[in-house]
């Protein structure tokens, strides 16, 4: 009887050795399936899908916060990519949803060690100024947006949309923290309404 358990205890511990190494290459090949392949480990250094960003100031404040459909890094300049972009700015101070601004894009890029965000393609920047009761809306189809001066600019056609007022013209530069245009290069008419 003594000889049988014996047996019994070393086929267990056979087969218990047997599944360990079966499990073990069957996780390994699940492993390395799963790696990319070369093309796509040389396109970007890192990728995320349907991402939410939020960057806070020294104080623990809510400086902005992104959200974009796909978000990768690229490898050869460590650029930061990402489309259907949607950005919001709350100005300094009280968080305050109505004096929130909200830019969209196509597509944006940010160069590694840049605070100039390209936004490309049906760009919209939208939002309330400081001291007005109106919505200002400003349109292009590209942007570049200094995170640090909320300053938005184009050499591109623009429209500024604020209170029943519309303006057009070719090269812009405009605050948003402010809600001011500070700059427009040529081509410029409008309708300002009382």
């Amino acid at each position: 009887m003594k000889r049988w358990r014996w047996l019994l205890a070393v086929a267990l511990v056979g087969l218990i050795v047997a599944g360990a190494y079966f499990a073990g290459t069957s996780q390994q090949a699940r492993t390395a399936t799963a790696k990319p392949n070369d093309a796509d480990s040389a396109a970007y250094d890192y990728e995320a899908n349907t991402v939410t960003v939020r960057q806070m100031d020294a104080t623990g404040q809510l400086q902005y916060e992104l959200q974009a459909e796909h978000i990768a890094q690229l490898p050869q300049n460590g650029a930061v990519i990402a489309s259907q972009l949607t950005m919001h700015y709350d100005p300094p101070g009280r968080h305050d949803e109505s004096r929130r601004w909200r830019l969209t894009a196509d597509s944006a890029q940010l160069p590694e060690n840049s605070d100039i965000v390209a936004l490309k393609g049906h760009v919209l920047a939208r939002g309330r100024p400081s001291k007005s009761p109106a919505v200002m809306t400003f349109s292009a189809n590209s942007f570049n947006y200094n995170l640090k001066t909320q300053v938005l600019t184009t050499p591109d056609d623009f429209r500024a949309d604020w209170a029943g007022s519309r303006f057009s013209g070719r090269g812009l530069e405009a605050n948003i923290q402010r809600g001011t245009i500070e700059k427009v290069e040529s081509n410029a008419n409008g309708q300002i309404l009382p």
